[in-house]
C-alpha cells in the first residue's frame, strides 16, 4: 500500500467520525477495511466498518423492511455529542488528578499567611494555631456580650416595672411619718 494511499485513508476515517464522508467515500473505507491485510494501527477499526457495512445494513432492513441510508447527525447534535465528551474527559482528569496525587496531602492554609506585629507569617500549623485562638477569643467576647445583654433586659425590665422611681421609694417605708420624713430628705416632689 502507497503512503499517500494509507494518508488519505486515515483522513477518511478521521472525516467519516466527525460524520463528514459522502456515501462514496463511505463505500471506499468498507472496501479498504474488508480486505485481508492492512495495517496493524488500523487494524482496531476492522470490526467498526464491518458492523456498520453488513450487520446494521441487515438490522435497518429488518426494522424498516429496506435497507435506507443512515441519518446524519446535525452539527447541533455533533457538537453536543463533543462537548459532552469533552466534559466527561476533564472531569476524569480532574478525578483522576485528585486521586493519584493523594487528596489525604491536602492542605487548606498551604498558601495562606497571616501578618503579626508586622511579620508574614506563612507556616501552616502557626496559622492553625492562631486561627484557633482567634475562635476561642470571639467565643468568649461572644459570652460577655450575651452576659450583657442578659444584664441589659434585667435592667430594662426593671425600669420598665419601676415606671415612677420615685414613688416605687416612697412605697418603701410604712406609715405617714416616714414618708414625710423622706420627701424632706429627698425634696418636696
Amino acid at each position: 500500500m502507497k503512503k499517500e494511499e494509507l494518508i488519505y485513508i486515515e483522513k477518511l476515517i478521521d472525516r467519516f467520525f466527525e460524520g463528514e464522508t459522502t456515501n462514496q467515500e463511505e463505500e471506499q473505507l468498507y472496501r479498504f477495511f474488508s480486505q485481508q491485510e492492512i495495517p496493524a494501527h488500523l487494524e482496531s477499526y476492522r470490526k467498526v466498518f464491518h458492523y456498520l457495512e453488513t450487520d446494521l445494513k441487515t438490522e435497518i432492513h429488518e426494522k424498516e423492511g429496506t435497507v435506507s441510508k443512515l441519518n446524519r447527525k446535525e452539527p447541533v447534535e455533533k457538537w453536543l455529542v463533543t462537548l459532552t465528551a469533552v466534559a466527561a474527559v476533564i472531569l476524569l482528569l480532574i478525578v483522576g488528578k485528585t486521586y493519584f496525587t493523594g487528596a489525604e496531602d491536602f492542605d487548606p492554609y498551604e498558601g495562606s499567611y497571616i501578618v503579626e506585629n508586622g511579620i508574614r507569617i506563612t507556616d501552616p500549623q502557626r496559622i492553625s494555631e492562631e486561627i484557633e485562638r482567634s475562635h476561642l477569643h470571639v467565643r468568649e467576647v461572644e459570652k460577655k456580650i450575651s452576659r450583657l445583654n442578659r444584664y441589659e433586659e434585667k435592667t430594662l425590665s426593671y425600669i420598665d416595672y419601676v415606671e415612677d422611681p420615685y414613688q416605687c421609694l416612697m412605697n418603701q417605708f410604712e406609715g405617714e411619718i416616714a414618708r414625710e420624713e423622706m420627701k424632706k430628705i429627698i425634696g418636696n416632689k
